[in-house]
């Protein structure tokens, strides 16, 4: 419901380019300590009832947390306690905007560091192996990987049927 309304994940954390590791751990730590806001200017035009109703859905301690039936009798769902904004397409651009937010980090996931052997795989020197396959990069000065540079890398582009998460209303006759 959190994101149904507001188009956000009520937990979030921002990743620091060289700290993935402790990413999760955080993250965890925010849904397991309740830790979400109804940050602005996504919750301004939520109404007040309904913002209660999620707080309650999203209590922490299991006996504290509203039940389904109480969420049903709650005054938002069965009561004229909504906002009368329409705020579609708010809660629309935001949602895409964190689809393709989490399909980027699908597409280029982090990557460990790998661990050196204390002992040498190969029984040859890989040396010659490397310096071949290095060759064609060598004076090539470092650039980000984008566009012709990154095709080669992913092969045949896959290009899959757009559809909108989010699609226009279609007006209903009077």
């Amino acid at each position: 419901m959190y994101i149904l309304l507001s188009g956000n994940p009520p937990f979030y954390e921002e990743v620091e380019e060289d700290d993935y590791e402790n990413h999760d751990k955080n993250l965890f730590r925010k849904i397991l300590a309740g830790d979400y806001e109804f940050d602005s200017p996504y919750w301004d035009d939520i109404s007040q009832a309904a913002k209660d109703l999620v707080a309650r859905l999203m209590e922490v301690e299991q006996d504290q947390r509203i039940t389904a039936e109480e969420a049903i009798s709650h005054e938002w769902v069965s009561g004229n306690a909504a906002s009368d904004k329409n705020i579609k397409d708010g809660v629309c651009a935001q949602i895409e905007k964190n689809f393709a937010r989490a399909k980027w980090k699908t597409v280029v996931p982090p990557q460990p560091q790998m661990e050196v052997p204390p002992q040498p795989l190969m029984a040859v020197s890989p040396q010659p192996l490397m310096e071949a396959s290095l060759q064609p990069l060598m004076g090539v000065s470092p650039q980000p990987l984008t566009g012709a540079l990154l095709q080669p890398l992913m092969g045949e582009p896959h290009r899959p049927q757009k559809r909108a998460l989010c699609p226009p209303s279609k007006a209903v006759p009077h």
